[in-house]
């Protein structure tokens, strides 16, 4: 079985987290000739946690194969990763490599309804904005200046079909040696990669 069972990450909520955290997806689809292409696009959950919703330019591949019909897409979250050395704890005997990936599959489709197009656009400025001291809003710029942009913008959404979490993060090893792991990767300053450790 691959990946290994014991990296494998099934929590929902560690899941999602990463989602928040990494938001910056990489998206993989097959295009009219059969090609696999790929395309970086931030993503967010919608409020019910079933939907990843996102925008990019009219002109992007990705939107005019879209605009046909809706497709079948993988999107690939990267969460923190790091090099773990046999220095970082007294039981690992062999250089390593720590990582949080996410891989979500689902069935994409554009949001054609101009309404719907503007809520989705505030509602994604706004998660990012959440995590900003000084939050700006979609509201600040003039509704007429909006209406002409979402022209030139295709706003989708992707139904969340399938869900694997792949963190490899030395479940294999005792809880000593993975505390040893985590307290080097704070020594090295490394927090994104030590919080992961569990």
């Amino acid at each position: 079985m691959y990946p290994p069972r014991q990296y494998i990450e099934n929590d929902f909520a560690r899941l999602l987290t990463q989602i928040e955290k990494s938001p910056l997806a990489s998206l993989i689809y097959q295009n009219a000739q059969g090609d696999i292409e790929l395309c970086h696009i931030p993503l967010v959950l919608d409020e019910n946690k079933q939907h990843l919703l996102g925008h990019m330019a009219a002109n992007n591949p990705l939107a005019k194969l879209l605009a046909k019909q809706p497709l079948n897409i993988k999107c690939l979250f990267n969460g923190a990763d790091c090099y773990v050395s046999p220095n970082d704890a007294e039981k690992v005997y062999l250089p390593t490599w720590h990582y949080a990936k996410l891989e979500i599959k689902g069935t994409a489709q554009p949001i054609t309804k101009p309404s719907q197009k503007r809520e989705i656009m505030g509602y994604s400025v706004a998660q990012f904005e959440d995590k900003l001291a000084t939050q700006w809003q979609l509201s600040q710029v003039d509704e007429n200046e909006i209406s002409q942009s979402l022209k030139y913008i295709m706003v989708f959404k992707i139904e969340i079909t399938e869900i694997l979490g792949n963190f490899k993060l030395s479940q294999d090893k005792a809880s000593e040696t993975r505390e040893e792991i985590k307290q080097s990767l704070y020594a090295r300053g490394d927090k994104d990669s030590a919080e992961l450790i569990y």
